[in-house]
């Protein structure tokens, strides 16, 4: 139904009628401009100045207009470079499907007479760096298979995102799956890392390290700040993807460092790293009184984000009322209930896991996708 009107929807679909009231202004400036004629030569200028930096870059743009397109391909491409270009502070938007046909999503370039020598130097040197990351990453996705990751991220710190961790990993373990896992940035200096392929029981050698790790127990923002570093996306998404791709016929589960949207930095949070990443979630939060809206916050969150939610686990004493709540509002996902352990090892996961059928289900699910 919602493609139906996206698609066929008269009063959805590009109502571009102009009202009275800018009917007006655009007479007006139609009028400025054939008065003034060196407005229009100025524009064209800079488009061609624009149009020959970007060739330069080996970007092909034709075309004589002030307002012309870079053909990315997919929409993700699109909208990623989009997003890059306007945190760099230029107002570049993505056109995707149904405006344009599939697999030519692009960018739209919209050059002004006020725009400055300097602002177009920018945006063209801007456009190449991301351009060219772009096509780094595409080469490396070429060159091996690309694995889907399940990614544990929580509602909070302390959630029992490294123990639910542990319980995939051993899971994946028990099918002889070959598994890894990795926190991709660890704050603090106790090792989640350590702590899982104890819980779990896993091989050593098998280790993966943090991509980042910073002393300070606190927010990755605050804990780079402290070491005098600044992490960004695009950094550790690179790094992820290049770790990822090293073994690909591997199963790999990714803990986060604290809630969703955590900050990285002044600009970005570990939300805007998972969207780019696409991978699934599984959700960890408290199973007791006042975790409700934190649970529902966090599972829009990831929907408007569009990734998809393949299992919540509450953590801490089983609290039926909350778990039917949230069952009511979305009556199709898979809920764990998991206790809190008097030891944490692995011959208790295995217990506990006997017991759950589900989580091989849920395993070998994502496995087979």
């Amino acid at each position: 139904v919602i493609q139906t009107l996206i698609n066929h929807g008269r009063s959805f679909v590009f109502t571009t009628a102009v009202p009275p009231m800018l009917a007006g202004g655009l007479r007006r400036a139609i009028q400025i401009v054939q008065a003034e004629p060196e407005r229009a030569q100025t524009t064209f200028a800079r488009a061609q100045e624009l149009r020959r930096l970007l060739k330069d870059h080996g970007i092909a743009c034709g075309g004589e207009s002030p307002i012309f397109p870079i053909i990315l391909g997919s929409s993700r491409d699109a909208m990623d470079t989009a997003e890059q270009l306007q945190k760099r502070g230029h107002l570049v938007r993505a056109v995707r499907p149904p405006t344009v046909p599939e697999g030519s999503s692009r960018l739209r370039i919209v050059v002004h007479s006020n725009h400055s020598t300097e602002e177009i130097q920018a945006l063209a040197a801007d456009i190449a760096t991301i351009t060219q990351r772009l096509k780094r990453q595409q080469s490396l996705q070429v060159a091996a298979p690309k694995p889907t990751p399940l990614v544990v991220c929580g509602t909070d710190t302390d959630v029992g995102k490294t123990v639910v961790s542990a319980i995939l990993v051993r899971a994946s373990l028990q099918a002889g799956q070959t598994t890894r896992y990795l926190k991709p940035i660890q704050t603090g200096m106790d090792s989640d890392t350590d702590a899982v392929v104890g819980m779990a029981g896993m091989d050593p050698q098998c280790l993966e390290a943090p991509l980042l790790h910073f002393p300070l127990p606190a927010s990755v923002d605050q804990a780079a700040a402290d070491a005098g570093e600044e992490v960004r996306v695009d950094t550790v998404l690179a790094s992820t993807r290049q770790k990822l791709a090293s073994m690909p016929q591997a199963q790999w589960i990714l803990e986060t460092a604290g809630g969703l949207l955590v900050p990285w930095n002044a600009e970005e949070d570990q939300g805007d790293y998972l969207r780019r990443l696409g991978a699934p979630c599984v959700l960890v939060a408290r199973s007791g009184l006042g975790t409700l809206n934190h649970t529902l916050l966090t599972m829009e969150a990831l929907r408007s984000r569009r990734l998809p939610l393949r299992a919540l686990f509450l953590v801490g004493e089983i609290h039926p009322q909350n778990r039917n709540s949230i069952r009511a509002r979305h009556p199709h996902l898979t809920i764990f209930e998991l206790p809190l352990f008097k030891n944490l090892n692995r011959q208790h996961l295995d217990l506990w896991l006997d017991a759950e059928p589900g989580i091989q289900q849920l395993w070998s699910s994502h496995a087979r996708t």
